[in-house]
């Protein structure tokens, strides 16, 4: 049976390109190209790839910046099954690529590919044996504070969160664990304090997935709204932890 290959990229163009490496007779086919990094995870629990090419140009949602991908990769690799990712890039997010390879990307190829070097980047990634239970991939365990109110849907208006940890965080969203069951679609204000920092970042957010792990919940949050210096602040912060690491 043919291995299953996503492909991940918001130009249409080079999506309808990369198709055509899949010709029939080889051992690995194109399952599913996707445009936009908010669909992928959906995606990927669909059509369960068995490897993820990831184009470190998508942006986790239209209003993120560069870097913003690296926020979607945290998500992907923290699915329960996640694929293999290989990070794809152009000459402008070549950059991106060692923040990648610490978070959990296998390996790398560019935009000026061919075809056998697809095929043979999948095969190495194949005989290494390295999925994600082997890998113990880079994490921003951040000593940041959160206080947070939230909005159900329905509700007319925000009642302070239980106290949460923050276990994962980008430039796109936070993830938390917390023993509130808050659902999907609720709205949140978040103030968030990064160490040495004092003054908190302050941002709206809200759920987009849910999870129970033991007697708690993990809970992954989008940022909605967030001004530029915040942001600016917020994604410096974690670039300097990820080159510490």
């Amino acid at each position: 049976m043919a291995k299953k290959v996503m492909f991940v990229e918001p130009d249409a163009v080079k999506r309808d390109g990369f198709s055509k490496v899949f010709d029939e007779g080889t051992r690995y086919q194109l399952a599913m190209s996707v445009g936009k990094g908010d669909q992928v995870v959906q995606a990927i629990e669909r059509s369960k790839p068995d490897v993820l090419i990831l184009s470190l140009d998508t942006p986790y949602t239209a209003q993120d910046g560069k870097g913003g991908v690296l926020g979607l990769l945290i998500e992907i690799l923290d699915l329960s099954h996640p694929p293999r990712v290989i990070a794809y890039c152009n000459d402008t997010t070549r950059e991106l690529w060692p923040k990648a390879k610490r978070l959990g990307a296998l390996a790398l190829i560019s935009d000026t590919f061919s075809r056998a070097e697809v095929m043979e980047t999948i095969r190495k990634i194949e005989e290494t044996g390295r999925g994600m239970d082997a890998l113990r991939r880079h994490r921003l365990r951040l000593r940041a504070h959160m206080v947070g109110w939230y909005k159900k849907p329905g509700d007319g208006f925000f009642k302070k969160m239980d106290p949460a940890t923050i276990v994962d965080i980008s430039g796109s969203g936070v993830g938390i664990s917390t023993v509130e069951n808050i659902p999907v679609g609720t709205n949140l204000k978040l103030n968030l304090t990064l160490p040495p920092q004092k003054k908190p970042i302050k941002t709206n957010a809200d759920v987009v997935w849910t999870e129970p792990v033991k007697r708690q919940y993990r809970i992954g949050l989008r940022f909605s709204k967030m001004n530029d210096v915040d942001r600016e602040r917020l994604e410096i912060y974690i670039a300097s932890r990820v080159d510490d690491e």
